[in-house]
């Protein structure tokens, strides 16, 4: 019969730098976009978001539209990380179906790439309320009145 033993004892044998560390709430402040790239791929038929946050974030909502009318709002969220807490990088994938029904269903969007929507980017902090907003499209002054759109100002 084999005895194995206790984790706790094998885990004091490694040196000091290969020990697991306990886990630790880093605070690296309020994040802050530092990069944000929007853009879609025709051949795919996808839009690609990717936001780099300057701390650990709460996720983001995006809200689009290209008329004032219809909109699509589309969750955030973290796809990576660092252990620190310095860094969150946000990524968003929405596929283009033709059919304005199926969007905002599984990742997926009505605006073709032609459209040119307007949208805006509410980046929230780890308590979940909004921080930064970033616009893009056309028209970003009509978020200030727009009643559907994050409260960002």
């Amino acid at each position: 019969m084999v005895k194995l033993l206790p984790l706790f004892f094998l885990v004091a044998c490694l040196p000091p730098e290969d020990r697991p560390r306990p886990w630790v709430v880093a605070d690296n402040g309020t994040p802050t976009i530092a990069e944000f790239d929007l853009y879609c791929d025709i051949d795919a038929a996808k839009w690609e978001l990717e936001v780099t946050a300057t701390a650990w974030t709460g996720g983001a909502t995006t809200v689009w539209t290209a008329d004032e009318v219809y909109a699509e709002t589309h969750l955030v969220s973290s796809f990576e990380a660092k252990r620190d807490g310095s860094e969150d990088v946000l990524k968003l994938s929405l596929r283009i179906v033709s059919d304005w029904r199926e969007a905002n269903n599984g990742g997926a969007t009505a605006f073709r790439c032609a459209e040119d929507p307007d949208v805006i980017f509410a980046l929230k902090g780890a308590d979940g309320a909004i921080v930064e907003c970033q616009t893009f499209g056309p028209n970003p002054d009509l978020w200030e009145t727009f009643e559907d759109a994050p409260k960002c100002w």
